[in-house]
């Protein structure tokens, strides 16, 4: 079982959230397309999950700077455009210090002078986040499946509006909330 490309759960876990008992190539191949598109969602909800590098630049001067993701790994810390090992990064507030935390330093001064390249996301996808992919998997793909009838007394679909959050359910939301962090702090 191997997770789908740019996704975060396979497509077998995606087939037993549907109910789906076999493989069909025509179905899978859109169930694939389901499965990458609820990546982003779920990405903007917690931030990165799938590891990916990003570089940011701050102001010189503290003894520390706060990531605005949570951060797998740091890279490379660099002041004034050089590189230095002359730092600590705590992962759980996700903060990176010049020296120590203890604060016996400060980063150099100067206007974008600290950049820090990290990797961003989880070594492993959580359950409860995989489990949230597949929910809203399941609940676009039924939603794509019904009839478009008016029921008793409906309003047609070019007038009626649609309720905020409808395409990401509540419970989706509600899985991915114990990853929603505020950077910097535990």
């Amino acid at each position: 079982m191997t997770v789908i490309e740019g996704g975060l759960i396979t497509l077998e876990y995606a087939r037993e959230g549907l109910n789906f008992k076999s493989a069909d190539a025509t179905r899978d191949a859109d169930l694939t397309t389901y499965v990458q598109a609820a990546t982003p969602v779920i990405e903007s909800l917690v931030g990165p999950v799938l590891p990916v590098t990003r570089t940011k630049r701050f102001a010189g001067g503290n003894v520390a700077v706060v990531l605005p993701e949570v951060a797998l790994t740091i890279v490379e810390v660099a002041e004034d455009g050089v590189a230095t090992t002359d730092f600590v990064f705590d992962s759980d507030a996700n903060v990176v210090y010049a020296g120590d935390p203890a604060g016996s330093r400060s980063f150099v001064d100067g206007v974008l002078a600290v950049s820090v390249e990290y990797t961003a996301g989880f070594a492993s996808v959580p359950l409860t986040l995989q489990l949230a992919a597949r929910e809203l998997v399941r609940h676009w793909w039924q939603q794509g499946k019904q009839s478009n009838r008016p029921a008793f007394d409906d309003v047609p679909d070019a007038v009626a509006g649609v309720p905020l959050g409808f395409a990401v359910p509540r419970r989706v939301v509600e899985l991915c909330q114990p990853y929603v962090r505020v950077p910097g702090f535990i």
